[in-house]
């Protein structure tokens, strides 16, 4: 009964933030395939979502796993601070 219950929860609350401007506002978009209508939360299981262990930032898990986990955001920031210091 309890299992039931929090499915239900789960599932409602997850309703919510499809729905809510606010909560989806916390999404992110994959870097790496620019799906804007496929937005990922902290909070998927890691089935759902890949992370850079470094920044942490969210990726797509297939999308993660084809890119063998370099992330684009650690390399543009590597670049940035690699052409700072040749200025």
């Amino acid at each position: 009964k309890i299992a039931n219950m929090l499915k239900s929860a789960s599932q409602r609350a997850r309703k919510h933030i499809d729905k809510c401007v606010i909560c989806r506002a916390k999404g992110f978009t994959c870097e790496i395939c620019k799906k804007r209508n496929d937005l990922l939360y902290t909070f998927y299981d890691d089935k759902k979502i890949g992370r850079c262990n470094i920044c942490a930032n969210t990726y797509h898990r297939q999308c993660w796993d084809n890119i063998d986990h370099d992330c684009p955001k650690c390399y543009r920031l590597i670049q940035r601070k690699h052409e700072q210091d040749t200025i």
